[in-house]
């Protein structure tokens, strides 16, 4: 769904960045965007959480096959939650890049067969680690795990982030809470400029 994204300009990254700037990019997959940042905009700093392993390994690769210069890209082998716990990964093997939790995937989805533990970290956590006061753009595709990561943020943090761009997943297996408008509201309280795709109709069973 990445490559579908950004090819039709559906994050919308016209943003004027400036030297310093701080992304952070959640659900990197094999770096698609991050590098597509990096690129175009090489004085900024990125950092990158990505919890399938493979895509990962992948997204490393791609940081060197694309001569991202060291240090532009911090990329984490982690997934990101509201409390930093040990998660399993339903890994979607037609498509890896849709593995989610399996908290927020259909149990029964003929598409998962795998699953996978991963480490975590939570916004707040990755806000300390890396002395962030001002997020300049929060991109986040996690297949479902946008909820608890920006329900549960404190709305403090919430506030210094400047852009929000990516994709927001609905479950309507799941409770009330999964519902894309309610998370689109709720996000517009804090952060004024956001743009995401409706997922709607997601994890099939």
């Amino acid at each position: 769904m990445i490559a579908h994204e950004l090819n039709n300009n559906e994050y919308d990254f016209n943003i004027d960045f400036k030297e310093g700037d701080i992304v952070i990019d959640i659900g990197a997959n094999v770096g698609m965007v991050s590098i597509l940042l990096a690129k175009k905009f090489p004085f900024i700093k990125i950092y990158s959480f990505e919890p399938l392993k493979e895509n990962y390994d992948n997204f490393i690769k791609n940081i060197e096959l694309n001569n991202i210069p060291k240090g532009v890209i911090i990329a984490e082998n982690k997934a990101v939650t509201k409390d930093g716990r040990l998660i399993t990964m339903s890994i979607n093997s037609a498509n890896k890049g849709g593995s989610s939790t399996t908290d927020v995937i259909s149990v029964n989805s003929i598409m998962t067969k795998e699953n996978s533990q991963v480490e975590s970290i939570t916004l707040e956590e990755i806000f300390k680690k890396y002395n962030i006061n001002k997020l300049k753009l929060l991109k986040i595709d996690c297949e479902g795990s946008e909820y608890e990561i920006l329900y549960n943020a404190d709305t403090n943090l919430l506030k210094n982030i400047e852009n929000l761009r990516g994709e927001f997943h609905e479950n309507k297996n799941l409770t009330g809470e999964y519902d894309i408008d309610k998370l689109c509201e709720y996000v517009s309280k804090y952060i004024k400029n956001y743009k995401v795709t409706k997922a709607r109709h997601c994890f099939v069973m």
